[in-house]
Order: structure tokens, then C-alpha cells, then sequence
């Protein structure tokens, strides 16, 4: 039922996300959400506004964004 993880392929998206959640009702997801990001310059919206759970890439392509989001889904079930 509920969202455990984001992917953010650009840094307009990050910040677009990071705009939109804010107040007392993102509290949680700050803490909760796993953003994963396409690189650390895609990642500063996020690490500015206090989000958490942050992982990047190895490289940005999309191949290690999927390696990433499977990583992350298996780390989910594992939990």
C-alpha cells in the first residue's frame, strides 16, 4: 500500500519533487522514502531539503538505475 522508493532520472525532477513535499505531511517521507538518483548533482534537491534515504547510480546511464531500483527492491523484501 504504500510508496517505499522514488527514482529520479534529473535534477528538474528532483527539485519538482523536493518543492512539492514539503510541510508537516512530508515529515515521514523525508525520513522513509528511498529517492534513488541518476547522480549526486540529481541528488542535491533531495540532500537540501532533508531527505534521508538517498542512493545514486553507479553511472549515470539507465542500465545502473535499473541495477539500482533491483537492488533496492530486493533490500525492501529482504526488510
Amino acid at each position: 500500500g504504500e510508496i517505499t522508493g522514488a527514482l529520479f532520472f534529473s535534477r528538474r525532477t528532483a527539485e519538482a519533487f523536493a518543492n512539492i513535499a514539503t510541510g508537516p505531511d512530508f515529515s515521514t517521507a523525508k525520513t522513509a522514502l528511498g529517492c534513488l538518483c541518476l547522480s549526486e548533482n540529481c541528488a542535491e534537491p533531495l540532500i537540501a531539503r532533508h531527505f534521508l534515504r538517498i542512493a545514486l547510480a553507479s553511472h549515470p546511464s539507465h542500465e545502473a538505475m535499473m541495477a539500482l531500483a533491483l537492488a533496492f527492491t530486493r533490500d525492501q523484501i529482504r526488510a
